[in-house]
């Protein structure tokens, strides 16, 4: 059959067509479902429920003898372990005659794992590693608080007793006490839950549960009407535990679907009178709403294959082509022709990436023409000439800054604010790019401005923060490392506003200056800032650098890192301050080696020859 063109088709064309035959079937798979359905169901509903109620009840009495082992376990050890010095068989015997409808059994497990003191003295000494049960207990000697058993079972140092055992460890874990109980116990336990249980539980409006002996008569009933009575011998019980014996019988006079258990020596059965299932009416017309439903959601299946086929589809090429076209690819082409739609969509698209295309071009190449601009305007503004006053022989100075991007956040800065007094300046704002180069001249002239009224770095640094933080609608701040030198005697006052610390060239090698921080510039308003003196004496030097330098990377996320500067530093330590620079970004581009550069890199060197005239 020739497979139809649906190029020029509309969707709702398509859609219309499909519904129709979509309806006509569902409603066919209705009919034949419900039918199917309705006796499959009768046949399986009323024993999974009365199998699901015996389950039940059984992991509840598995669940609830648990508990009560562990409850008495937790008693015994409540009870001695404040006393152990006082405690001896004795006491353990009378212990166990006093509670002897739960336990039959008390024992004293040293941290060698020997029985010290037992309610049976034949017991005392022995060794738990002897026995294979007795030897899972040490598990109470390693830091397990608790330990059961989880069944009666003949126990191997006396093969006439069954018993079950349950242990807790002391606090310190230097011993626990082992509670034993034997089949009676259990079977007291037993006999008590399921009483709880059976009376309970109800199994629809006239179901219940009961509890038979091995001799078939009732021991507890849901509502004690059967107590007592014998089931009839005609009614098949199971043999063996974990078998579950479906039927239906008379159960008293009354028809009934039957699911019988073994379990511990007895019969849990559960039943549901036929007549209640008569209800089945109700689930019936209960499963034709389902199926209803059930029709609603063909329905969506297959419109859903169809919408994908014929539109999700398309339109998935195209998100793809455009995600390709916004992430920068311009000679990605949209080629979705399924419908009439799509195939004039895909053209209007491609004619605008065209277009797109010419207006990028032509605009990328005016941004990159003006950060070029912005470049030249931004290292025109630092000192760049060196040496920088070659007329002064006190100072020897040298400093670069390589941009992370075209522009960056990094400045150095220094200056005569008189014939005796340098000023030093390395300053990191708090972002790259454009604006944290416009934040950066606006924080180099503003602390520039301060400096020449002659003030300290402390009052430069709390001026400079408080015009910085107005109009800062950015929120960018700037760290600041500040120092004003006095050339005639080699003092040094220093403030540092959330920047690294520098690296001091004093006695014969290089090492971090660490003193305690202010807050960076522009933060916060109205912030005191503090600032520190020092002297330096000839050919002492001051490195100093933002944090581009010890947290470059390299492939394996590791920092170049303060101690490794340190060490380059002292490598060069003889040498000129641009030497002393230069060795640091070599060092820096060893340690990266081909990892893109994060972050901006400045340095600046400054070495004091001594006071002048």
């Amino acid at each position: 059959m020739m497979k139809r063109n649906h190029e020029n088709d509309r969707i709702g064309t398509i859609i219309r067509k499909w519904l129709l035959t979509v309806m006509i079937v569902s409603f066919v798979v209705l009919i034949s479902g419900v039918t199917l359905v309705q006796i499959v169901y009768e046949n399986t509903y009323y024993y999974k429920l009365l199998t699901g109620h015996i389950a039940d009840i059984i992991g509840d009495n598995d669940e609830s003898i648990s508990g009560m082992f562990r409850a008495l376990a937790e008693y015994f050890t409540a009870k001695i372990e404040p006393f152990r010095d006082r405690v001896d068989s004795d006491y353990l015997t009378l212990e166990v005659t006093a509670n002897e409808m739960f336990i039959s059994e008390l024992n004293i497990v040293d941290e060698k794992g020997i029985i010290i003191f037992s309610s049976k003295p034949e017991y005392i000494g022995y060794d738990m590693r002897s026995g294979e049960q007795s030897a899972a207990f040490l598990c109470l000697l390693s830091g397990t608080d608790y330990y059961e058993q989880d069944e009666v079972k003949e126990i191997s140092y006396s093969s006439d007793e069954q018993m079950a055992y349950a242990g807790m460890a002391f606090t310190n874990g230097d011993g626990f006490i082992q509670v034993g109980f034997d089949i009676e116990n259990y079977n007291n336990m037993m006999r008590s839950v399921n009483e709880t249980e059976v009376k309970r539980r109800h199994i629809g409006l006239a179901g219940s549960a009961l509890v038979c002996d091995r001799e078939r008569t009732v021991i507890y009933s849901g509502d004690d009407e059967y107590n007592g009575r014998v089931l009839d011998s005609g009614l098949k019980l199971p043999d063996k535990e974990d078998e579950y014996v479906q039927t239906v019988t008379d159960m008293f006079g009354t028809p009934c679907y039957v699911v019988s258990a073994l379990e511990d020596n007895y019969y849990i059965i559960a039943m549901l009178p036929i007549r209640e299932a008569s209800l089945f009416g109700v689930i019936n017309r209960a499963m034709m709403a389902l199926m209803a439903i059930l029709i609603f959601l063909i329905m969506y299946l297959v419109l859903s294959r169809l919408l994908n086929k014929h539109v999700v589809k398309s339109v998935e090429q195209i998100n793809t082509s455009l995600l390709k076209i916004t992430e920068g690819d311009l000679e990605e082409k949209l080629t979705v022709n399924d419908t009439l739609e799509f195939r004039t969509l895909s053209t209007g698209i491609n004619e605008m990436v065209g277009r797109l295309k010419e207006m990028f071009l032509q605009a990328q190449a005016k941004i990159e023409e003006e950060l070029q601009n912005a470049k030249i305007v931004q290292t025109s503004s630092l000192p760049s000439v060196f040496p920088p006053y070659p007329d002064r022989k006190e100072l020897e100075i040298y400093a670069t800054m390589n941009a992370a991007k075209v522009v960056g956040g990094d400045f150095y800065d220094f200056f005569f604010t008189d014939l005796d007094h340098f000023v030093i300046v390395m300053a990191d704002v708090s972002d790259k790019g454009v604006p944290a180069a416009m934040f950066m001249m606006r924080s180099k002239a503003c602390i520039r401005a301060q400096a020449m009224s002659g003030k300290g770095p402390a009052q430069i640094l709390r001026e400079a923060n408080g015009e910085l933080y107005r109009d800062n609608d950015s929120g960018m701040f700037v760290t600041v490392w500040l120092a004003i030198i006095e050339l005639s005697t080699g003092r040094v006052v220093e403030g540092n506003a959330g920047h690294t610390y520098p690296a001091i060239f004093r006695n014969g090698s290089f090492a971090l200056r660490v003193n305690k921080h202010s807050l960076p510039l522009g933060m916060l308003p109205d912030r005191a800032y503090t600032e520190q003196e020092y002297t330096l004496d000839p050919q002492d030097v001051i490195f100093v650098y933002t944090d581009g330098v010890t947290e470059a990377e390299n492939a394996d996320g590791e920092f170049f890192g303060d101690d490794r500067l340190v060490e380059v530093l002292n490598t060069c330590k003889e040498s000129s301050c641009e030497k002393m620079v230069q060795s640091v970004r070599e060092a820096i581009g060893d340690y990266v080696k081909e990892e893109p550069q994060h972050d901006d890199i400045t340095m600046c060197a400054f070495r004091y020859l001594g006071g002048g005239e």
